[in-house]
């Protein structure tokens, strides 16, 4: 806004309030529990060994929608 009031020459303000969703602090942690509680999640996650061999490069696929 101090910007924007020194092009314009303004003294505007904006009041704003924020809300958050008590959830929204776990959501990483809730997908991940639905993930790994999948049937398929032991063929679609990789294992450290995967990833020591081929690097970086396999994560750059979504497994879970590979054909």
């Amino acid at each position: 806004m101090k910007q924007y009031n020194s092009i314009t020459g303004t003294d505007e303000s904006i009041d704003c309030n924020v809300f958050q969703n008590i959830v929204q602090r776990y959501a990483v942690w809730f997908g991940g529990s639905v993930l790994g509680a999948h049937d398929n999640f032991s063929k679609i996650c990789k294992s450290r060994e995967d990833y020591a061999e081929y690097g970086p490069s396999i994560c750059r696929h979504n497994a879970l929608f590979n054909s």
